[in-house]
């Protein structure tokens, strides 16, 4: 095992004893000073079935750990302080993996140490060393690393004095085993300047430059630099903010998907609150994105680009409290590898909210119309399009109209070091599904590095209609509700209609649709519960169906705690393959979840159980549930904690194999303070 002296503990040795005054002076003085027991033991099973293959490991783990931490002050509690905690401990573990030979128990021991020492931590400017080493416990990411030591060592420096705030950070994240290494190294400059100017004057200027560096033992290498600069201005009822930020991406390896990606922004935001109670707004956005892709075809392109550009004008008016009316003027243009198409829009909407019978009861009516003259040429493309802190399973949109699903492409972000772009499988992974003129992808599984249930990042890339033609796109829209007696019941309706014309060329889809949204909500105390009809009629994938949805939010008690949701959706889809589309399906999708937390001898002991569940029937299939509970308990200087989760999830479709995950997870841990 792998021991270094951390620097930090060498520079307060140093500190400590390098003086020529009073060497007395510069000892290190205790603030406080704590020590505690801690014992804890886990057993782990992960059993993962994936066509003819199936992989099944189980781990338990015990480990007693002693710690000892401590606070002081070297010479000044203004001059340096210092935070010290040291930890040893005796593992034992019982690692099994079916397509390895039995390992039999490991032993071990471990040193485990966070220290930090703070330079001047009251001065306008300061200086921060920190040292890190931390021996994981044996999860199923780190399963067959054995003696793996986790170390983070850097510095931070910062400078705080208005106008100008100042801040530089240097770390080295690594994970080292007898037959693993992985190490990033991040470098991270930013600072703001910021000055006002008197009551509604002000100016500020902000950026950062942040490099990193990521390798591993298997020949995976990674680099990233974002870079960001922007600045605001208001001056009284005028506001101008700015955003320009770079990202370059590259990352390549034996067994790891290869991509090189180049993203350049540019975002500006003009507001001002003019006479008469209006409001401008004005936007206009740039972005730049290019990509290689290395072993694999994304939207049957090596090399694909695309340059977005688009600029908005929103003019809004307010009548008295009950009228609201929004005027939006937008051009965009889209220039990317297979094709350009540009667009302008011009719509109109209001919005009225009146008191209808007294304050309990208010009417909300809304009404849009617009028009939007699109022209393609070619195919355009869409590179790298972000939809962050997405649950999975679960579902989003994408963000344009008029996608050719069979260019579509969905990459997530490892949450593992060194944090890689996985391409993901349609079909087994995820689905497509037409949603108006969209499309929805719906994440059904992840590989076996993402633990389910969770919320990941993806990035899909796809490709718009291809040909050379100009649309003329009429859209009309109404709505509305009244909610009575506070929300009690709320009924509402929407209805949406798209009507096109061809005016050069010839449009190889269909855009005229007709979207219908009725039902009832219902707010009620601490429950939130709506049923909704939806009917869509589009050539290309008409559907109707119902959704229903229940929420529980509430504490029944001063010690009790409830919180519950559940989801039921139904869609039939028609026949389209007069359309060179699919048969007639149905589509249903059902989930719920919920939490109970209980409190005892006055809220020194908390119990709680919960769960959730997800199933999706449709031209795939989908199902995974979850059961989970947890103790704590504090007595005295001890302190209980226990739990356990198990989930359950399997996924397949007509046209790739079946996989199926079921996880164990069971843990408690005892700590008792000595000192």
């Amino acid at each position: 095992m792998r021991c270094r002296v951390a620097p930090v503990l060498v520079l307060l040795a140093v500190l400590s004893g390098g003086a020529r005054a009073d060497w007395t002076d510069f000892l290190p003085r205790t603030l406080e000073t704590h020590a505690w027991l801690e014992l804890y033991g886990l057993y782990e099973k992960n059993d993962q079935t994936a066509e003819a293959n199936r992989i099944l490991w189980s781990d338990t783990f015990l480990k007693e750990k002693l710690t000892l931490l401590t606070n002081g002050y070297i010479y000044h509690p203004r001059f340096l302080l210092y935070h010290l905690n040291v930890s040893g401990a005796l593992k034992q573990e019982d690692y099994e993996l079916s397509t390895l030979p039995p390992l039999g128990r490991r032993d071990g021991k471990s040193l485990e140490y966070d220290a930090h020492v703070v330079l001047l931590p009251e001065h306008p400017y300061n200086l921060e060393l920190f040292s890190t080493r931390y021996e994981p416990l044996f999860r199923e990411q780190y399963a067959t690393h054995t003696d793996t030591v986790a170390t983070n060592n850097g510095v931070d420096a910062r400078y705080g004095r208005r106008p100008w705030f100042l801040h530089a950070r240097l770390e080295d994240d690594k994970i080292d085993s007898t037959e693993y290494v992985s190490d990033v190294k991040r470098l991270t400059l930013d600072g703001r300047y910021l000055q006002d100017f008197g009551p509604g004057k002000s100016i500020f200027f902000d950026a950062r430059y942040a490099p990193s560096r990521l390798t591993d033992s298997t020949g995976f290498t990674g680099d990233t630099t974002d870079a960001a600069f922007g600045n605001g201005l208001e001056y009284g009822p005028y506001r101008l903010n700015s955003n320009v930020s770079a990202t370059d991406l590259s990352q390549a390896g034996p067994t790891t998907f290869g991509v090189t990606t180049k993203q350049l922004s540019w975002f500006e935001q003009f507001t001002a609150d003019l006479p008469a109670r209006l409001r401008l707004e004005a936007y206009w956005r740039y972005q730049d994105n290019r990509n290689t892709y290395e072993g694999a075809a994304i939207t049957g392109e090596t090399n694909v680009s695309s340059l977005h550009e688009d600029f908005e004008v929103d003019l809004k008016h307010q009548l008295y409290e009950s009228l609201q009316t929004t005027y939006v003027f937008r051009w965009g243009q889209d220039h990317s590898t297979g094709g350009d198409s540009d667009a302008l829009l011009n719509s109109l909407s209001f919005n009225y909210t009146k008191l209808v019978a007294g304050p309990e009861n208010r009417l909300t009516a809304t009404l849009s119309l617009g028009q939007e003259d699109t022209r393609n040429a070619g195919q355009a493309l869409v590179v790298d399009e972000a939809h962050s802190a997405t649950p999975a399973p679960g579902s989003f949109l994408l963000q344009r109209t008029n996608v050719d699903a069979q260019t579509v492409s969905v990459l997530a972000r490892s949450p593992q070091p060194p944090y890689g772009l996985v391409l993901l499988t349609e079909g087994s992974e995820y689905t497509l599904t037409a949603v108006g003129n969209t499309l929805e992808v719906t994440i059904l599984s992840l590989p076996p590095e993402f633990p389910l249930p969770g919320k990941y990042d993806f990035q899909v890339s796809y490709a718009e209609t291809a040909g050379s033609f100009s649309l003329r796109m009429r859209t009309f829209g109404q709505g509305a509700s009244l909610a009575l007696l506070n929300n009690l019941v709320t009924p509402y309706y929407s209805v949406n209609t798209v009507r096109s014309d061809v005016t050069t060329g010839s449009f190889p889809g269909a855009l005229d649709s007709d979207v219908l949204a009725a039902g009832v909500s219902s707010f009620a105390g601490p429950l939130r519960a709506r049923v909704e009809y939806d009917d869509v009629r589009w050539t290309i994938s008409p559907w109707h169906g119902w959704r229903a949805d229940l929420q529980v939010v509430s504490p029944l008690g001063p010690s009790t705690n409830v919180n519950a949701t559940a989801a039921w959706q139904y869609r039939h889809y028609a026949d389209t393959t007069e359309t060179g589309g699919l048969p007639a399906y149905v589509e249903r999708i059902v989930s719920a979840s919920g939490n109970i937390q209980q409190f005892l001898f006055s809220h020194t002991l908390s119990l709680s159980c919960g769960g959730s569940y997800s199933r999706y029937d449709g031209l795939a299939y989908s199902r995974s549930y979850a059961l989970n509970a947890a103790l704590t308990w504090r007595v005295g200087k001890l302190d209980v904690s226990g739990g356990a989760s198990y989930t359950n999830a399997d996924s397949q479709s007509n046209t790739l194999y079946a996989s199926r995950t079921v996880h164990q997870y069971y843990y408690l841990r005892l700590k008792r303070i000595l000192f």
